[in-house]
């Protein structure tokens, strides 16, 4: 079975299931006495779909002042406050809705409004587009969909080899962070775990290993997990067996060298391998490990957005990808104490990978 599957993609990005994306402007800092209650009901959408955009909250009655919320996608459609007077009825006709369609749209629990409220007016359905007509004497037939492999398959075949998450029982989340060292944002992303006491792993380059040494030193000496992430950052997916083998040579004495310690655990470049690297990696004891919560920071995006990304898919047990070398990093400096307090606010603690998952950080 594993030689008809050598050239199918596998890619981290879409794992288990399409990651929920967020915008900037979703992100919502609770203010002094605000309840999900209260910003449901300010917000214009139900405390489910809020609890639904935050799994990292188990309790809806508790959240603290300053922590973030990721609000809800808006519903498209008009907004109009309520006068003094209004109906449900009356705003119905006004704006040619049915008033039963009104309410459902706004997920209303009553019909009685209050002067204040904002409602939703449901936009004109659209008309149904037309189906495309037979295809031309001589044209060519449409495009079948590429075929995505399915991961749960490749779990399946290397259950102790493969990771995207941790253990669903326990409250602890694992920040990751990609691309390193440098001696810029790698710096920042340390001292600011220090102060605030928590412990994460670095996916490190292992050229990049030889060149800040010090750095990777740093990151040890205060208690970090290191781990590689190929040799010059270049795609597994397309690698043959042996130049995989030259990676993790390479990668090993890099770090032998500079810590002396050999890491086996190992995140492949842009989160791509084929069936044929990762069974070359799981015969040679290493651990890959992808992520399902992706702040989509190597993007160079604002705080807002890395929050919002990396949030709408944390819960027990996530593995969060963020990076700390490589491109402009500036939203994930501003972002990373914003997403500790929040998770920490909401009784998460924060491990390792190798915590996590239970798993040998290094060989012995």
């Amino acid at each position: 079975m594993i030689k008809t599957l050598l050239a199918v993609v596998t890619a981290f990005s879409f794992l288990l299931f399409p990651l929920a994306s967020a915008r900037a402007d979703q992100v919502h800092r609770v203010s002094p006495g605000e309840t999900l209650y209260t910003i449901a009901k300010e917000k214009n959408v139900s405390l489910k779909k809020i609890m639904s955009k935050n799994p990292f909250i188990e309790n809806p009655d508790y959240i603290v002042p300053y922590q973030v919320v990721v609000l809800p996608d808006p519903k498209p459609g008009a907004r109009y406050t309520v006068n003094p007077g209004d109906t449900l009825e009356t705003v119905a006709a006004d704006h040619r809705v049915d008033p039963v369609a009104l309410a459902a749209y706004n997920e209303l629990e009553k019909t009685s409004l209050y002067p204040g409220q904002v409602l939703i007016i449901p936009p004109a359905p659209k008309e149904p587009s037309k189906p495309p007509g037979p295809s031309q004497p001589g044209s060519p037939p449409p495009k079948k969909p590429a075929y995505r492999y399915n991961i749960p398959e490749l779990r399946a075949q290397f259950p102790d080899s493969l990771f995207l998450s941790g253990n669903r029982d326990k409250k602890v989340v694992a920040l990751t962070f990609d691309d390193g060292p440098d001696d810029n944002y790698t710096p920042r992303v340390l001292d600011i775990l220090n102060r605030q006491g928590v412990k994460a792993t670095f996916f490190l380059v292992g050229s990049r290993v030889k060149e800040y040494p010090s750095v990777v030193s740093q990151l040890v000496e205060s208690g970090h997990q290191v781990a590689w992430h190929g040799w010059t950052h270049t795609n597994f997916r397309l690698k043959s067996v042996e130049e995989v083998r030259r990676e993790m040579a390479n990668t090993a004495s890099a770090f032998k060298e500079t810590i002396n310690l050999d890491p086996v655990m190992f995140r492949p470049p842009f989160g791509e391998l084929s069936l044929e690297a990762l069974k070359e990696l799981a015969d040679s004891g290493h651990t890959a490990v992808g992520w399902n919560a992706d702040s989509l920071d190597w993007r160079s995006i604002p705080v807002d957005l890395v929050l919002a990304n990396a949030l709408v898919n944390t819960r027990p047990g996530s593995i969060i990808v963020m990076h700390s070398a490589g491109t402009i990093l500036e939203g994930t400096v501003k972002a990373l104490p914003e997403l500790i307090y929040t998770l920490k606010a909401q009784g998460y603690g924060f491990v390792t990978v190798a915590d996590l998952l239970d798993k040998p950080a290094y060989r012995q």
